[in-house]
């Protein structure tokens, strides 16, 4: 969900720009972490005693690129913040610094949460994209799977249509395990309006797949961050920004009204507003179909909490919950792509003439903003999981007013409620909900007849309950949840005891969630605490309660020394709850085994297939070994990557082994130490580079083991490389 805009280099003040119309009165306007404290009612929280700034909270961000750390510390240097750096977490091998947009989208994501969170820690999680699966969703697998902090951000998405069955249930599921380990799971609704089966970053200009939602960020288990635009314009741009920066590198002034983030031809609402469209330049570069993104699931059903003022009742799951500015007012300090355009190669900087940063948006930009806002929620109010329970109610109080000028001198808002604009888009005459029905003309995204979707009192598919006051968020963030307690008793198969478990030996366990009034329902899971830091944490589940209890059995307790406790996420209704004390523990070795496998990849498809035992010499190929438990099953699936079974090195990512012979390796990338690899946490490891000269070879791996597994037994790898 990235949006690049195409002016770069501007100053942290506004200042006059020609209109897309071609007319005058309008601004450039960038926006440091100042702004944005400014805007929103934030600073209140920093400037106070102890500051509220997300100290003492873990961000973790989900990507698939490293990055240039120096470019973060320009970034907080830029803007008067103090040094604190981010923690970098690779699983497996690093992927390094991805071109093609990437790097930029990940200096965003981890330049913005901590900024507007100017206290917390984040943890950047990167993963090397595999032969089966996205880099990123390693990534999100590796944070929920160690239940790594308590609030998990996202800037990818993709739309239910393409995802496919597996895919939305693979979404679907990790999303629950998150909440019901407690973690706030964040992510951008998407940049391409009503059409999010479309964008502007795959190299359309139109849409032309009809109306759809990003499946990443449909589920009852995750907040959808939409993007608005600032309503001002020449006639009171003075009002709200100062021409001078103040602490913070800030220029701007106060709370502003808001629009729909939408620069499409679509804007308008007129059905006719994009035929013809205005502006070719616009057109071939993809603006018009650039929007907030928003609509009904096709997949995902209504959640029970999803009510309030202006919520369709369609039945099923609509986005976004809430939004904040995604227009492109975001300063980002990428000092390799500023120096393209003029800019400084060294470092970044807001000196004259104001070349050395970028500009961004989108809705990655507002779900990054927003996880910073939710690391002050969790500062005062501790850990939260699915923050909707909490959000829907405070909206439906007496605490939104509409987003308009008189917004800002009213100290009782906690929502912003936009009610000005549309997200329709852009899309080719004759495809599916388009106004126009001409093939070879255009039109705007539809439906019922009217521009999709527009903007109502309350809630709305454009921009959700509206963009917030953090200040009275975090004030008034509360709950009339009733409480409950969280009992957990686990019992090992006998002879077994609790303290001569074996690694993937089988355990029962009785969770029950309690209340003086009602039946608890929704999710729990068991919490296995091997050590102090949060890298030392598994989490298994998520189970369902049926009439306030879960019974079962799992055999994915890690290897070590330490408690398990069991917890409840809540369900809006219910409060979370956690069982005390931990029930102590002691698992110890099992054997293991290494299993080496080619892939190869169909010339025309691309589709892998690990059965196949020769490649032709120069195809596309790669060396995949897998560490799996003393039976030889994987512990993670290959299709979804969820994980099956205790993975032997208990899911970190500190392991690696060897292979022999040394695999012959094509433009490896710098740093490879040839026949080590770095296993994931779902314990597999690839040669990616591999090109072997024509002839036979059997690999054998070799894994030398950690506190899961004892011994191991190689398997070899036959492999046949023809002329």
């Amino acid at each position: 969900m990235r949006l690049e805009t195409a002016a770069k280099g501007l100053p942290l003040f506004t200042f006059p720009a020609t209109c897309s119309n071609g007319g005058s009165g309008c601004y450039y306007i960038s926006m440091g972490p100042g702004d944005f404290t400014r805007i929103y009612n934030a600073r209140t929280l920093w400037n106070s005693t102890p500051p509220i700034d997300g100290t003492g909270v873990t961000i973790t961000v989900v990507d698939e690129t490293n990055i240039d750390i120096q470019d973060v510390r320009d970034f907080r240097t830029m803007f008067e913040l103090r040094a604190n750096d981010p923690q970098i977490i690779i699983n497996g091998p690093d992927p390094g610094i991805l071109t093609n947009g990437e790097e930029t989208e990940a200096d965003l994501d981890v330049e913005w949460s901590g900024g507007v969170a100017k206290g917390a820690t984040v943890d950047f999680v990167i993963s090397e994209t595999t032969a089966t699966t996205a880099g990123i969703d390693l990534s999100a697998l590796y944070i929920v799977d160690n239940n790594l902090a308590p609030i998990l951000s996202e800037s990818y998405g993709g739309c239910e249509q393409a995802l496919g069955v597996a895919g939305n249930a693979f979404y679907n599921s990790i999303w629950e395990q998150a909440a019901a380990e407690g973690i706030t799971v964040l992510l951008g609704s998407g940049d391409s309006g009503s059409a999010g089966c479309d964008s502007a970053n795959g190299g359309q200009t139109a849409a032309q797949n009809g109306l759809g939602v990003s499946g990443f960020a449909s589920t009852p288990f995750n907040v959808a961050v939409g993007g608005t635009d600032l309503n001002i314009d020449n006639s009171n741009v003075a009002t709200y920004w100062s021409q001078t920066n103040g602490t913070y590198q800030t220029s701007a002034i106060l709370y502003m009204p808001e629009m729909t983030w939408n620069y499409s031809c679509a804007s308008s609402g007129v059905l006719t507003g994009c035929t013809p469209p205005p502006n070719t330049n616009y057109l071939d570069a993809g603006v018009y179909l650039s929007a907030g993104g928003g609509g009904p699931s096709q997949v995902n059903s209504k959640p029970s909490w999803q009510a309030g003022v202006g919520v369709p009742n369609d039945g099923v799951r609509d986005i976004p919950d809430v939004p904040l500015v995604g227009s492109g007012f975001y300063v980002v300090c990428e000092k390799d792509v500023s120096a393209l355009f003029g800019g400084n190669s060294i470092s970044c900087d807001l000196n004259p003439p104001c070349l050395d940063f970028l500009i961004e948006g989108g809705t990655s930009a507002s779900a990054q903003a927003f996880a910073g806002v939710m690391a002050m929620v969790d500062q005062v109010h501790g850990r939260q999981g699915n923050a909707n329970y909490v959000l829907y109610p405070l909206a439906a109080g007496a605490n939104t007013c509409a987003s308009t000028s008189t917004a800002a001198s009213n100290t009782a808002c906690i929502f912003y409620d936009t009610q000005v604009g549309n997200n329709s888009v852009i899309c080719l005459g004759g495809s599916p909900n388009c106004s126009n029905t001409t093939s070879g003309q255009y039109g705007i995204m539809v439906s019922k007849g009217s521009a999709a979707y527009s903007t109502t009192t309350g809630y709305d598919l454009a921009t959700g309950l509206g963009t917030v006051n953090v200040a009275n968020l975090v004030q008034n963030w509360k709950s009339n949840f009733t409480p409950n307690t969280t009992t957990l008793s686990v019992t090992p198969n006998a002879p077994a005891t609790l303290i001569t478990l074996v690694h993937g030996q089988p355990v029962n366990f009785n969770i029950n969630v309690s209340a003086g009034t009602g039946t608890p329902s929704g999710d729990v899971s068991l919490i296995a605490q091997a050590g102090a830091g949060p890298n030392n944490t598994t989490a298994i589940g998520p189970f369902t309660l049926s009439s306030g209890g879960a019974t079962g059995s799992t055999n994915i307790l890690p290897g070590g020394s330490y408690t398990v406790t069991a917890h409840y996420a809540g369900n809006g209704t219910f409060g979370s709850s956690d069982s005390t004390p931990g029930i102590p523990v002691t698992v110890s070795k099992e054997n293991s085994q290494t299993q080496v496998h080619l892939v190869t990849f169909n010339p025309v498809t691309g589709v892998a297939s690990s059965n196949s035992t020769s490649a032709a010499y120069g195809s596309l190929y790669l060396l995949r070994m897998d560490v799996t438990n003393s039976s030889g099953n994987l512990c993670a699936s290959q299709l979804t990557e969820l994980i099956s079974y205790a993975c032997p090195t208990n899911g970190l990512n500190k392991y690696s082994l060897n292979v022999t012979p040394t695999p012959s390796d094509q433009d490896a990338p710098a740093g490879t130490v040839p026949a080590q690899y770095t296993l994931y946490s779902q314990d597999y490891a690839e040669d990616q580079p591999i090109q072997q000269p024509p002839g036979a070879y059997n690999f054998v791996a070799r894994y030398a083991g950690d506190s899961a597994p004892r011994a191991q037994r190689a398997e070899e790898g036959p492999m046949c490389v023809t002329a």
